[in-house]
């Protein structure tokens, strides 16, 4: 679905993905994307600036060129547009990323893009950021869920290994008590890390 506005009876195509993004960051020298949250709520300028960039790549991916500048801009848009064009910016997938983390650019992105989903250079800078961080989501819920599926085949197989060892009144026959995994606990996952660890090291030289 395409987002537009309209300006003086004009109608423009908004935009907010990573081009526009690049854009609003070289024109206020933003280079750590963890920041860009409370860059866009430095006021009516930085706003102001981030809807000037989307609607310029908006209309460029119409086959247009924006003919006016931020200034001009701004002499259009009313305080009620101005508060709209400011969730331009920030989708619910970049909402994620207002905590402070360790400094992050757009190229660090691009390098998630190309190495980990398969994206091309364009397709990455063409996508809207909710889509791009929707995709990155559920990579993420995929190779979680490959990796839980793998943990648990080994955690089986050693459970067989285990097993041709005992008498068969001493076999195990629940995987879980030989070991559990964090995901399978209430616990958090460091604190079921390290007793994992411990119990597991316990049991296994019982049985052993």
């Amino acid at each position: 679905m395409k987002e537009t506005v309209v300006l003086n009876g004009n109608e423009y195509r908004v935009a907010a993905n990573w081009n526009a993004i690049r854009d609003y960051c070289q024109r206020k020298g933003v280079t750590d994307l963890s920041k860009i949250g409370s860059v866009l709520c430095f006021g009516l300028d930085g706003v102001l600036t981030m809807a000037h960039c989307c609607i310029k790549e908006g209309e460029r991916l119409e086959g247009r060129e924006l003919g006016i500048s931020e200034m001009e801009l701004g002499e259009m848009f009313s305080p009620g547009m101005m508060t709209k064009s400011s969730n331009y910016g920030e989708s619910s997938g970049s909402r994620k990323f207002k905590k402070k983390v360790s400094t992050i650019t757009v190229d660090d992105y691009l390098g998630i893009a190309l190495g980990l989903l398969g994206m091309g250079v364009m397709e990455f800078g063409e996508m809207l950021l909710h889509d791009f961080f929707l995709k990155l989501h559920y990579y993420n819920t995929r190779e979680e869920q490959i990796y839980r599926a793998n943990a648990e085949l080994v955690r089986l197989q050693t459970l067989t290994l285990v097993n041709i060892q005992l008498q068969k009144k001493d076999k195990i026959k629940d995987p879980k008590q030989l070991w559990v995994f964090p995901w399978e606990r209430e616990e958090s996952v460091e604190v079921s890390r390290k007793e994992d660890n411990v119990e597991s090291v316990i049991r296994m030289s019982k049985l052993l």
